[in-house]
C-alpha cells in the first residue's frame, strides 16, 4: 500500500474513532442515567414505582388509609343543600393531594336526587372537611348523603419540622342570632408564626349537645401574614332551631404553597 493510501486509512480510522466516542458520549448516559422519582421505574432506593425511599411520594403500604368519620347534607335554602364530608388523616407527615371525590344525595325512598364531583386535598395529621355548597335539589329533601373517593389518594411527604412552625387558630369566636333568619358566627383567625400563609379556606362546624353537627359554614382568607390576625365571618340564611354548644373552626391550605 502506498503512503498516500495508508494516510487515507489513518484519516478514515480517526474519523470512525471520533464518531464512536461521540456516539458513546450520547448513548451511554441514556442507559446509565441515575434513578429519579419521575422515571416511571422502580429503581434506586424506591419501594415502588417512583414512590418510597427518598421520593416525596409515598407508596400505598407506607401510609394509613383516610378515615371518613361522617358525611351529611345541610339545608342552605329551600331548594339547595351543602354536602359535607368530615375526614381524618392519621399520617403525621403525609398529605393527600389531588384526590377526586363524589357526593351523592338520596331521598327517603333511596332515590338519587343529586350528585356532585370535585377534587380535594387532605391535610396531614388531623381532620379535614370536604365542603360542596349550594347543590340544587329542587323540592326534594336529602335523607342520606354518601361520600366516596373516586381514586386511591396519593400521599406526599410533608416536612414535619417546617409544618410544626405554623401556628394558626381561631380566636374570640362569637355566635349570634341563632334563631333568627340571619345566624352569624364571627371571630379572628390568628397566625402566631412568622410565616405568611396564602389561600386559606376556613371551615366552621357547629355542634349540638350530643356532638352532632348542626350546620357547616365556609369563608376564605386570601393571605394571612406572620404574627397577624384576620377577621372571619360565617353567615347562614335560615335559623338554627337546634342550640349550638360547641364550635370547631378548621383552617385548610396547601402547605406546599407556603414559603418557609
Amino acid at each position: 500500500m502506498t503512503w498516500s493510501g495508508k494516510r487515507k486509512m489513518i484519516y478514515a480510522g480517526s474519523i470512525v474513532f471520533i464518531g464512536v466516542l461521540i456516539a458513546i458520549r450520547i448513548v451511554y448516559p441514556i442507559f446509565t442515567k441515575a434513578p429519579t422519582c419521575f422515571d416511571g421505574k422502580k429503581n434506586g432506593e424506591e419501594m415502588g414505582v417512583d414512590c418510597g425511599g427518598s421520593c416525596q411520594k409515598f407508596c400505598t403500604l407506607e401510609v394509613n388509609n383516610l378515615i371518613l368519620l361522617w358525611s351529611r347534607s345541610f339545608r342552605s335554602s329551600p331548594t339547595t343543600y351543602s354536602a359535607v364530608a368530615y375526614i381524618e388523616n392519621q399520617n403525621l407527615n403525609a398529605e393527600a393531594v389531588g384526590v377526586p371525590y363524589e357526593f351523592k344525595m338520596y331521598d327517603d325512598k333511596n332515590t338519587l336526587i343529586a350528585r356532585k364531583e370535585g377534587v380535594t386535598r387532605i391535610s396531614r395529621n388531623g381532620r379535614s372537611v370536604v365542603f360542596e355548597p349550594n347543590i340544587v335539589v329542587g323540592n326534594r329533601i336529602p335523607k342520606t348523603t354518601r361520600f366516596q373517593f373516586l381514586a386511591s389518594p396519593e400521599f406526599v411527604r410533608v416536612d414535619v419540622n417546617k409544618a410544626d412552625r405554623l401556628k394558626i387558630s381561631a380566636k374570640e369566636m362569637k355566635f349570634e342570632n341563632e334563631q333568627t333568619t340571619t345566624p352569624k358566627l364571627s371571630g379572628y383567625l390568628e397566625n402566631k408564626s412568622l410565616i405568611t400563609v396564602p389561600d386559606i379556606d376556613v371551615i366552621a362546624v357547629l355542634y349540638d349537645k350530643d356532638n352532632n353537627a348542626v350546620t357547616v359554614g365556609k369563608t376564605y382568607i386570601d393571605v394571612l401574614k406572620g404574627d397577624t390576625r384576620a377577621p372571619i365571618v360565617f353567615t347562614w340564611n335560615e335559623p338554627l332551631f337546634t342550640p349550638v354548644v360547641r364550635i370547631e373552626v378548621i383552617p385548610q391550605f396547601n402547605i406546599f404553597s407556603v414559603d418557609f
